[in-house]
Parts: C-alpha cells; sequence; structure tokens
C-alpha cells in the first residue's frame, strides 16, 4: 500500500473524508492497477453519503480485473467493506453502518449474517423499518432454503430476541428458524436456555394473536395461532384453555373437554378449570338426551350464574319471563328446563327469527316439550316491547343487539315491564366491535380496537346502572350484569 493510501486509511478514521478521497485520487493517478484504492475511494465516498458515486468508483475498478480475478477482487472488497462495518458500529454510527451493510448485500445478498444485522437496526434507526423488514424477509427466505454458508447462530438468536415476537415479519423469521432448527440442532445444543427463551416468547405471541383473533371471531386464525403455540410449547396449559373455550362455542364438545383435560393436567391449579370441564361434560349429556341441535354455544359458561341468582325464581308459579335475542334457543330451553317448571310458568321470545336459525329455535323449543309456555314475537325489541304489558315480568333477559344505544333502549324500556324485585339480566357486558388488533409495546399485549366506542354492550349498561343507581341493586357484574329491581320509577 503506497503512503498516500496510507494517509488516506488515516483520514478516514478521523472522518477527513476529503482529504482521504484526493489521496486516493492521487494514487489512483499513480497507479491505476491498485485496486485498492478504488476500495478506499469508495468507501470515502459512501461514509459521505455519495452511494451512486461509491458503487461507480467500485464497478470501474472491477470492471477492469481480468475475469478470474473478479472473485478475488470482489472478496478484497467485501473484506474492507466488514472491517469498516464493525468499527462505525463500535462508535455507534448507524447511518454509515446502514450504508455499508446494503452494500454488503448489493454484493452478497446471500451472507445471512449480514441480513440478521441489518434487521437489528431498524432499533437505532426508525426511519429504516422498511428495508429491515425486507432484510428479515430475504434472511427467513435463506433460512427456510438452507442456503447459510458461515451462519453465526448467536447473532440469529440475537436478533429473534430483540426484534417484536407479534411483528409479521419477525414470525416469519421464527417459522423459519423453526424449520431450520433440525438442520442446526447440534450447533444449537450449546444455547440451548437461550433458545427456550426465544422459543417461549415466540410462543406467547402466538397464544396472544390466537387470543385476538379469537375476539374478533375469526376462529380458524385463532387455532391456527394456538395450536402452533402448542406445537412450539406443548406445556402452555392456557393455549389448551383457550382452544376449548372455542370448540365450546363451536358446540364441538369432545374436542373442548379434550383440551380442558390437556389443560389441566399440565396445570393442575389453574382456577375454575375443574368446575368448567365438569360443567361442560354434565350440560353436554343433557344436550345430547334432549337431543337439542345447537350450531354454536355462547350461553355454557353462564348456567353458574344463572345457578346462582335464579334459583329464588326456579319453580315460581305463574313465572313470567321476557327474553331479547333467541337465537337457536338454547338459553330458552335452559329456562324452560330448569326455571319455568310451574304450569302457568311463561315465556316471551322477542328476535327477526330469521331462517335458518328460526327454524332450528322451533324444533329445540319443541324438544323441551313445553312448547305451549312460549310465545314467539317476531320484530325489533325497541319496538315490540313497547307492546308489552307493564309491570308484568319478573324475570327480563337482553342479549339482542349489542350496539351501546340499543342496549340502553331495551334496558329503559324493560324497566317498565319488570315486576318490583324482578330480575334483569344483561349478556355480553365485555363485548365490543373489533376494528382491527393492535400490538402495545407498552402492555406488551395485542389489543382489540373498537370500531367507535359507543357500539360497545359496556356503554349501553353501564348507561343503564348510572340512571338507575338508586333503584336498582346489582347482584353481579362479568360477562354478564345482572340487577333487581327495589324500586319504582319516581
Amino acid at each position: 500500500m503506497s503512503s498516500s493510501l496510507q494517509q488516506a486509511t488515516i483520514y478516514l478514521a478521523q472522518q477527513n473524508y476529503d482529504e482521504a478521497i484526493a489521496l486516493c485520487e492521487q494514487a489512483i493517478a499513480t497507479d491505476s492497477t491498485s485496486t485498492y484504492a478504488y476500495w478506499y475511494l469508495g468507501l470515502a465516498l459512501l461514509l459521505q453519503d455519495r452511494e451512486s458515486e461509491a458503487q461507480a468508483t467500485w464497478l470501474s475498478a472491477i470492471a477492469e480485473v481480468q475475469p478470474e480475478q473478479v472473485e478475488a477482487s470482489t472478496l478484497e472488497l467485501l473484506g474492507l467493506l466488514s472491517s469498516e462495518v464493525l468499527k462505525q458500529e463500535a462508535k455507534e454510527n448507524w447511518h454509515q453502518v446502514w450504508a455499508i451493510r446494503q452494500q454488503i448485500y448489493e454484493l452478497t445478498p446471500q451472507d445471512a449474517n449480514n441480513l440478521l444485522a441489518m434487521a437489528l437496526l431498524p432499533a437505532k434507526l426508525g426511519s429504516f423499518w422498511t428495508e429491515g423488514k425486507q432484510a428479515l424477509a430475504d434472511a427467513a427466505t435463506l433460512l427456510q432454503s438452507g442456503v447459510m454458508p458461515s451462519l453465526r447462530l448467536e447473532l440469529l438468536l440475537t436478533t429473534l430476541e430483540a426484534l417484536n415476537p407479534l411483528d409479521r415479519s419477525s414470525l416469519n423469521l421464527f417459522e423459519a428458524y423453526l424449520t431450520a432448527k433440525v438442520t442446526l440442532l447440534d450447533s444449537f445444543t450449546v444455547a440451548a436456555q437461550q433458545l427456550m427463551r426465544v422459543e417461549l416468547r415466540f410462543a406467547e405471541a402466538y397464544y396472544k394473536l390466537g387470543l385476538a383473533w379469537s375476539a374478533q371471531g375469526q376462529t380458524e386464525d385463532a387455532i391456527a395461532y394456538l395450536q402452533r403455540t402448542l406445537a412450539i410449547s406443548p406445556t402452555y396449559a392456557l393455549a389448551h384453555v383457550e382452544l376449548g373455550n372455542i370448540f365450546l362455542r363451536q358446540c364441538e364438545y369432545e374436542l373442548a373437554i379434550e383440551h380442558y383435560q390437556a389443560a389441566i393436567a399440565l396445570q393442575p391449579d389453574l382456577a375454575h378449570m375443574s368446575a368448567k370441564l365438569a360443567l361442560v361434560k354434565t350440560h353436554w349429556q343433557e344436550i345430547h338426551t334432549k337431543g337439542y341441535q345447537f350450531n354454536s354455544d355462547f350461553f355454557t359458561e353462564s348456567i353458574p350464574t344463572w345457578q346462582q341468582y335464579l334459583q329464588t325464581l326456579a319453580h315460581k308459579p305463574g313465572l313470567q319471563a321476557i327474553e331479547i335475542g333467541s337465537f337457536e334457543g338454547h338459553s330458552a330451553c335452559w329456562l324452560l328446563d330448569n326455571i319455568l317448571s310451574d304450569k302457568a310458568a311463561h315465556l316471551t321470545c322477542l328476535d327477526t327469527f330469521q331462517p335458518p336459525y328460526n327454524r332450528l329455535f322451533d324444533a329445540n323449543i319443541t324438544k323441551t316439550g313445553a312448547a305451549n309456555k312460549v310465545t314467539k314475537l317476531a320484530g325489533k325489541s325497541q319496538e315490540v316491547l313497547r307492546s308489552l304489558p307493564l309491570n308484568t315480568y319478573d324475570l327480563i333477559y337482553i342479549d339482542g343487539s349489542h350496539v351501546a344505544s340499543d342496549v340502553l333502549e331495551d334496558g329503559v324500556i324493560s324497566w317498565r315491564l319488570i315486576k318490583l324485585g324482578g330480575l334483569i339480566i344483561f349478556d355480553d357486558y365485555d363485548y365490543i366491535f373489533i376494528r382491527s388488533a393492535y400490538y402495545n409495546p407498552q402492555s406488551n399485549s395485542f389489543q382489540g380496537l373498537a370500531s367507535y366506542p359507543s357500539w360497545s354492550t359496556k356503554v349501553g349498561v353501564d348507561a343503564f346502572l348510572s340512571a338507575f343507581e338508586d333503584k336498582i341493586q346489582i347482584l353481579h357484574k362479568g360477562h354478564q350484569v345482572i340487577v333487581r329491581k327495589i324500586a319504582y320509577q319516581a
């Protein structure tokens, strides 16, 4: 290396790029075959943010060498860039680090280590997030294809640990890692504990995604993510619980029971799971015995609450009840089987009764053997309720429209219909209309975003509770809200 080129490297280290460029050009003028002069000239230009000029300088030098020397010359340039990027990283000059790594990528796009290092940079350079995602995608492709020359396993694990596990690009890289894991298993044994931490983080991410999709009613996606959770972490008991809940809502009782049993076996101290398992088994047997047919089950989990608070009404002579929102008749059948046993008891069911659910409702009510106790009123509850007699009913169950204003209107109209001492039940107090879901880094959770806050069922129920605060007794507040009328409207 000539003295002028040696001095140029000193100027580079001092970030005196103009002087470095002048000396490199002088070295080229003295000896145009000196590839190192071109490499350093290009590097100085790159560090001045003159990327296109740097690339042109390097390409012009490579174009002049003999074909058999191109590979060796490229390796020379890569060696210089790799050395320089480490120096810039030590100084935390992240903008320069990004620029150099981009050039390394241009020269050797299959360098997985460089791609992983690029993927780590967005945490330090927010403006480069798009390119960081592309680096993740390219690294994932390399892992899946098995093209991983000299892959630094510790860098892969560091990347997985550093990235947001709920980000799609990060999940793709993790999936690629799982694909390559078997091939790399021997090498990974030295990092077993670190691996376990990484895999648990992603198992938790899949679980949270499963919960988010489940809340949005995207059952197939929810099941897929929860099953991935268990594929990574077979002892993840809560994933079994949520799968059980999903299958319960789908009336796939055997699968629900299977997952509840698995959850209890893995974590015997899971609160309420043993009782829930017994409940599902018992109610499933009752459904089977009666021959009821339901396509969905959003009612079984409410049975313990109803058993507790409706026992004072059970078998009451001449009990009068209203159900707003009957769907397939699940809750109506339970009321007829367990509460409205008196011959003079009566249940008025309000619903739009659209096909095919109206046919299922009729068939299920017939199987109770108490169809004569049921009156069907089709239409919008806010209109139909106004035609019913005041101060007549012992129980009103509100499970129709979940829009806040509709829930509030149902509650207010029902107030005039319910007797003193009667009960009003609001369903789905925790229900929201979800437009999308997002990752909250502060709480490290995946959360739903309501379409409009005023659409939340809770808003309507809370408005009712506030307006009638001194005239009601709140008996229960959870997934459902149960209140007793203790005073007449003033």
